[in-house]
């Protein structure tokens, strides 16, 4: 699947472009908290957040990106 394949299906899926914390978590397999330690390490994907403490979006185009990279391709 390509990057974009899979963008279109996200945005279809979940008509956003961006996602949840808990909507990006199940995307990616994750639980919430991995995602928060992730985001405190400031490792994982990139996120928005407007104010401290406010509510944590993840763009979509990250989760892809994310995703993307961080498969590992086998023979």
């Amino acid at each position: 699947m390509t990057e974009k394949e899979l963008f279109d299906t996200l945005y279809k899926k979940y008509g956003s472009m961006t996602l949840s914390k808990e909507d990006a978590a199940d995307v990616l397999g994750r639980s919430r908290s991995s995602m928060d330690n992730d985001r405190k390490a400031g490792k994982g994907v990139g996120y928005i957040q407007h104010t401290e403490g406010g509510a944590v979006r993840y763009p979509l185009h990250e989760v892809v990106k994310h995703l993307m990279n961080n498969t590992v391709k086998t023979a």
